[in-house]
């Protein structure tokens, strides 16, 4: 008799942005912090009017004028799952008070910013169940 184990990657669960960004912590350019590469679940509101066929924009709060933080999440999936997930944020961005749980892994990247350089983060979608 075969014993078959499956083992399912953890998900970090995180309430908002805020935390997602203290997980991530501060690294510096040219390393990797130690979110990257790690799968996370986190709540936002989705930026309708940056919402494409290809990514959009999960914010920290409802409302732009006290937006503290967001987050681009990239759909990484072929081009009939990306317009499946792409299909379902349209739907539940057109009721933007309501919040969204998204589930991805953490990419990271350099951003050069007048003269120094800070870690930004990018979220992956493989399909539209990474969405709740």
């Amino acid at each position: 008799m075969n014993n078959f184990f499956i083992i399912k990657k953890s998900v970090k669960k995180l309430d908002n942005l805020a935390e997602m960004y203290s997980y991530c912590d501060e690294t510096n350019c040219g390393e990797v912090a130690v979110c990257e590469g790690k799968k996370i679940s986190v709540v936002g509101y989705i930026d309708q009017s940056n919402l494409t066929a290809e990514k959009f924009f999960l914010n920290d709060s409802s409302n732009p004028s006290s937006l503290k933080a967001n987050l681009e999440v990239r759909f990484s999936g072929d081009t009939n799952t990306n317009q499946d997930i792409f299909n379902k944020f349209n739907a539940l961005a057109k009721n933007q008070n309501n919040p969204v749980t998204v589930s991805g892994i953490i990419s990271g990247f350099d951003m050069p910013i007048m003269g120094t350089c800070k870690r930004g983060f990018n979220l992956n979608l493989s399909d539209e169940s990474a969405i709740d």
